[in-house]
């Protein structure tokens, strides 16, 4: 029992000391998918999204970017839009993305993302939807709740 205490106590600091690097970081970058598509000519390429949360503010953003390849490399700018909340808030902190992948067969995109308050104990989900065009678009709704004791 004597041996494993100071491992326990280096996973301890180890555990801390990397919360608190994911605690220090301003914005989540989390990838939501890809999909394969022709682009102009005969260049075949990927599109990319991904949902950025900043967690100094709660703001949410849709980003995307495309890689087209076959004829010749190329990587587009990275696109990304602050998402409208027309309900609820995402509070500041650490989130969690909670995907509902719906490509290729429907252009409607619908990302949901968790945020835990750990001082007051309050769960937030937000969902979301994607569109416009260029799918860079998004609104997202969101509630508040407590987790039992």
């Amino acid at each position: 029992m004597i041996m494993r205490a100071p491992h326990l106590a280096a996973a301890a600091i180890l555990l801390t000391n990397t919360q608190q690097a994911v605690a220090a970081d301003t914005y989540q970058v989390f990838p939501f998918g890809s999909s394969i598509t022709q682009l102009d000519g005969n260049k075949t390429g990927a599109r990319y999204w991904a949902v950025v949360v900043n967690q100094t503010t709660g703001h949410i953003y849709w980003c995307s970017a495309t890689y087209s390849y076959v004829t010749t490399d190329n990587v587009t700018p990275v696109n990304c839009e602050r998402g409208t909340v027309k309900q609820g808030a995402l509070p500041p902190g650490i989130a969690a993305l909670a995907p509902e992948r719906s490509l290729p067969t429907n252009p409607a995109l619908r990302p949901a993302i968790w945020s835990m308050d750990q001082n007051s104990g309050t769960l937030t989900f937000c969902g979301g939807e994607v569109g416009g065009p260029a799918l860079t678009t998004s609104v997202w709704y969101c509630s508040k709740g407590h987790p039992p004791p």
